[in-house]
């Protein structure tokens, strides 16, 4: 015979098991939503130029760079990049060794931050401009961007008045996955 309070345990385990079931279901769900799947393709063209330029103790110097352009998930931006540059003479060149901090501004104010490093070649008695390639690793952002990450890689030419460059990788956000 079962008594009201065998009735009440069966339901509390029925109720147990559907919770247990409605919080894998949900727990599923966010995972997928962040899974690094998300990445999309990020493409960048930017004209910057030197604003300020401080010589360092290691013999380089720590420069503010700011770039104007445009790219995919920002429209028309602008990039403000802290850099530090040491040099390395070799036989066949100056090789100018670039590491820093980015932080790109979209269109609507949101904020996209960003480390990099890499390496210029200047030929030794070669005429500007001077190739450049940079690593970079997108560590996080706000609006849209809040909880970014991404990497990827920029090219570009140095003629030591403005540098022209574009960026190519991926770029996943929390925030897109909002809607």
């Amino acid at each position: 015979m079962k008594t009201k309070h065998n009735l009440f345990l069966l339901s509390v385990r029925r109720w147990t098991r559907l919770a247990s079931v409605f919080c894998t279901g949900l727990i599923s769900l966010v995972t997928l939503n962040l899974i690094a799947g998300d990445q999309v393709p990020w493409k960048a063209e930017w004209v910057g130029h030197v604003i300020s330029e401080v010589p360092t103790a290691d013999g380089g110097f720590d420069r503010v760079f700011l770039s104007v352009g445009k790219g995919t998930h920002i429209g028309k931006g602008s990039q403000l990049l802290k850099i530090h540059v040491t040099f390395e003479v070799t036989a066949e060149a100056l090789v100018v060794h670039i590491a820093g901090t980015a932080t790109v501004t979209a269109a609507n104010g949101d904020l996209i931050f960003a480390t990099f490093e890499g390496e210029e070649i200047v030929p030794h008695g070669a005429p500007p401009p001077y190739k450049f390639t940079v690593d970079w690793k997108i560590t996080g952002g706000t609006g849209r961007f809040a909880g970014a990450s991404g990497s990827g890689i920029s090219t570009g030419l140095d003629t030591l008045e403005e540098s022209v460059y574009g960026e190519e990788g991926t770029i996943s956000s929390v925030g897109s996955n909002k809607k």
